[in-house]
């Protein structure tokens, strides 16, 4: 049985899960009232690069049985590496593509930086958060109705009905601390796209700065490898997250110093170039 307040919390998680993002979203857009179109960019920018573009990738070196893939599966190290850059190099992609193409109207705008990445973060803190925090509910709602073993017994092969059962086993021992822990993880997660958005938007703002790219590709890929080891059992769980809380700090650290150095929107020097050309012209 999972207690009545630990289903309550996940429930909650849950809720500002999809709350959260949308929250810091409509709140930026009120601070700055800029457009908030940039956000929604980054929601789809990162649905498409994340779920189909990296799918591809994945499907030959992680699912397909060759040479490659019984090495990198078989390997904690390989398989770290391997699932933190291709994480990092699709999502950064991503963002390059959103500024280069798709928000050319936007990039005037330093605060678009800010926007997209709230867009880019928050769909994954819905995801990763709000959605499995329902599942998560819906398994303890099956637990504490004794009908969850109906559901296992249903899956069609034993590798399932494992890893169904390791998860029911994670749910059952599930602490209030590390279910708080866990959401407050991916929130600072979420942060921390923004940060690594700031980094892209000043490679596109600016010129031949394209090493912002590489710096946010490699910033991304060491982020993710504690979380990558925490999958194969080589890192444990607690250490993973309080890593990514302290890593998601000091890259925001840096980016924040980054966006103070982004060049300001030429409003001023439009206007005087303006009434020069009146004054010629009378």
């Amino acid at each position: 049985m999972i207690s009545s307040g630990m289903v309550n919390l996940i429930m909650q998680m849950a809720v500002l899960g999809f709350v959260i993002p949308f929250v810091f979203i409509l709140a930026w857009k009120v601070r700055t009232k800029k457009s908030i179109v940039p956000s929604f960019v980054g929601m789809g920018v990162f649905l498409l690069f994340t779920f189909c573009f990296e799918s591809v990738p994945n499907m030959i070196f992680l699912h397909t049985k060759n040479p490659i893939s019984e090495f990198i599966t078989g390997n904690a190290i390989a398989y770290a590496l391997y699932v933190s850059l291709m994480a990092a190099v699709f999502e950064e992609a991503g963002r390059f593509v959103a500024f280069k193409f798709f928000l050319t109207k936007h990039t005037d705008d330093n605060e678009t930086a800010i926007s997209y990445g709230l867009g880019h973060g928050g769909i994954e803190c819905i995801i990763a958060l709000g959605i499995t925090q329902l599942q998560y509910y819906a398994y303890a709602q099956l637990i504490n109705q004794n009908k969850i073993d109906t559901v296992i017994n249903t899956l069609p092969d034993k590798a399932s009905k494992t890893a169904m059962t390791e998860l029911i086993n994670a749910i059952k021992d599930m602490t209030l601390s590390e279910s708080l822990l866990a959401g407050g993880q991916r929130f600072f997660i979420m942060f921390l796209q923004v940060a690594l958005s700031v980094l892209v938007f000043k490679a596109v703002r600016e010129v031949n700065n394209n090493r912002y790219i590489a710096i946010a590709i490699v910033l991304h890929t060491l982020g993710n490898i504690p979380a990558a080891l925490y999958q194969r059992d080589v890192c444990p769980r607690l250490g993973s997250e309080l890593f990514s809380i302290a890593y998601s700090i000091v890259v925001c650290i840096f980016a924040y110093n980054v966006y103070k150095s982004l060049p300001k929107k030429k409003t001023v020097s439009k206007e005087k170039d303006f009434d020069i050309a009146g004054k010629k012209l009378g």
